[in-house]
């Protein structure tokens, strides 16, 4: 190995380069070596001002309460289908504020949990993304937190040749219900506090060699993207394609329309690390120990996701006849 020649390991994430030639420059390179293990940082701080509203979040959040309990028909709000606090207030912060299009996409992700039948718990989770392992394997590769000076956030890493639009296509959709869900209980891992969607995430995706035939037709992105990554309530930082193909290409060009507004402008193509492909990097030493890495992780984030949730409320602002009592 040439002496500047540098590996990345398991729990590092790929910065990569575009075929512009810029870096990722998201992380401050001497404090990421001064920080320890990075096996020790998949979660985010444990610091209770992550769960912190700013005042204009607040009073969005406020409103948006207000506005669902004066017509209760906007919103189910009992039951198993129902938004905690923190799920509005995501919702709020994924949408900078704005009350209208908070509620929309509230009514949207409602749509989909009841039509998912979603059980938000960690054992779901953990048993959608264990078949979703098992019918795809190796596309699953990491899930990581990585620090900065101020905050941090989360990355995805996939490998979307991993897939088969065979199974993806079966007639009876189980298999498309099984991996769609697996994404969903993921993008709630990546989410486990306030400060996690504002400060928006990263999705890696390595694409060498693929072929939309034979891992991913043009229907089975659209369903993925229109009916989850499109109205899951976060911030995206970027999307880093990794050694894309014309056939990538094309489906990104066609598929557009589906991406979350967010994400638009942010999807770099071309990307390329010294590892060569992405699973080179994270699927060590082997596909079983990425996948325990992958669950222990996953499992560490949403329980915490889910201990916050029911630690969380947003109390109404008070009246003035409250407040004079």
């Amino acid at each position: 190995m040439m002496e500047n020649e540098t590996r990345q390991g398991p729990d590092e994430e790929v910065g990569g380069q575009d075929r512009r030639g810029r870096h990722d420059d998201d992380n401050n390179e001497e404090e990421q070596r001064a920080l320890p293990n990075r096996q020790h940082r998949v979660l985010g701080p444990l610091d209770a001002g992550r769960m912190d509203l700013l005042s204009d979040e607040l009073q969005a959040i406020r409103n948006l309460k207000t506005a669902v309990k004066d017509d209760p028909d906007l919103l189910v709000m009992d039951g198993p289908f129902a938004f905690s606090d923190f799920d509005l207030s995501q919702i709020i912060i994924a949408n900078y504020g704005n009350v209208d299009a908070a509620l929309e996409q509230a009514q949207t992700l409602q749509g989909f949990r009841m039509e998912y039948d979603i059980e938000e718990s960690l054992e779901s989770g953990l048993l959608f993304l264990y078949e979703a392992m098992r019918l795809f394997p190796g596309f699953f590769l990491s899930l990581s937190f990585t620090r900065e000076r101020h905050s941090g956030h989360y990355t995805l890493a996939i490998d979307i040749t991993k897939l088969c639009a065979g199974l993806m296509a079966l007639s009876d959709g189980s298999a498309m219900k099984i991996l769609i869900t697996a994404l969903y209980f993921c993008l709630q891992a990546m989410n486990p506090d306030l400060e996690a969607t504002r400060q928006g995430m990263i999705l890696l995706c390595e694409c060498e060699k693929f072929d939309w035939k034979t891992d991913m037709t043009l229907g089975g992105f659209k369903q993925i993207h229109a009916e989850l990554v499109k109205e899951y309530p976060t911030r995206w930082r970027c999307t880093r394609n990794f050694n894309t193909g014309l056939f990538f290409q094309l489906m990104m060009s066609l598929g557009k329309s589906y991406l979350p507004h967010d994400m638009l402008g942010k999807v770099q193509m071309g990307c390329t690390s010294p590892a060569g492909r992405l699973d080179n990097i994270y699927l060590q030493p082997s596909l079983e120990a990425s996948n325990e890495r992958f669950l222990e992780r996953f499992a560490d984030a949403l329980r915490r996701r889910y201990a916050n949730a029911a630690a969380f409320v947003v109390k109404q602002q008070p009246t003035s006849s409250t407040a004079a009592d």
